[in-house]
């Protein structure tokens, strides 16, 4: 049995594939299969490795994130995507930073408002932190962890630029998880399943020259 008829007959093949596809698979075989989809793969690991080499660059592992609440409004609102890096080696006032409390938590994103040395501490800089969009600054959650104030060490990441709503779709996946795997799916069987003309263009070529070579 030819491949695209053995496909055809897989669960749901009807709704992913149509006769045009079907054909096609029938022209290119097993190889061409096999070949496409370690292109397929390719482009994903590829992703991968362009992803880890930015965050390499931004000196960080999460060089883009994604604003989850309404704390930074009006600059930033829930939805945004942020671009990150911690290239800074000293801290300011008006600086937005990323810090967190404690390992594992999500990451909080406020800006810096007062930087400055605690008396008789055994810690050099001290910082204290608030929501544009907050009534007072960020004691509270320092409490949880019993501190007065951030030190260096809890500081991840500066917010050096944004993108409007783009990163809603991220929201709408961490809220049904059910999504994220079927974008997931549809992205891969998308590579899977897209023609490439190579292989129908190799077949025409030899085609072409074993009728050139019998005139």
């Amino acid at each position: 049995m030819r491949l695209g008829n053995a496909l055809a007959n897989l669960p749901y093949a009807s709704f992913l594939m149509g006769e045009e596809d079907i054909l096609y698979y029938n022209k290119i075989g097993v190889r061409g299969f096999i070949l496409q989809s370690l292109s397929a793969v390719y482009l994903i690991v590829s992703g991968y490795m362009i992803w880890r080499t930015i965050g390499i660059l931004c000196n960080t592992p999460s060089p883009i994130v994604v604003v989850l609440s309404e704390s930074m409004e009006p600059g930033f609102k829930r939805g945004d995507i942020l671009f990150l890096a911690n290239w800074k080696r000293e801290i300011k006032a008006g600086d937005i930073c990323v810090f967190r409390l404690v390992e594992k938590e999500i990451p909080v994103v406020h800006r810096v408002i007062e930087r400055f040395y605690e008396p008789r501490s055994s810690d050099s800089v001290q910082i204290m932190t608030k929501g544009d969009n907050n009534r007072q600054n960020d004691l509270f959650l320092y409490e949880n962890i019993d501190r007065t104030s951030l030190k260096m060490e809890h500081i991840e990441n500066f917010v050096y630029g944004s993108l409007p709503v783009v990163g809603m779709m991220t929201i709408w996946m961490n809220a049904y998880p059910g999504i994220k795997y079927l974008v997931v799916l549809i992205m891969f069987l998308d590579l899977l399943t897209t023609k490439e003309e190579v292989f129908c263009t190799g077949e025409d070529d030899s085609t072409e020259e074993k009728k050139k070579k019998q005139l």
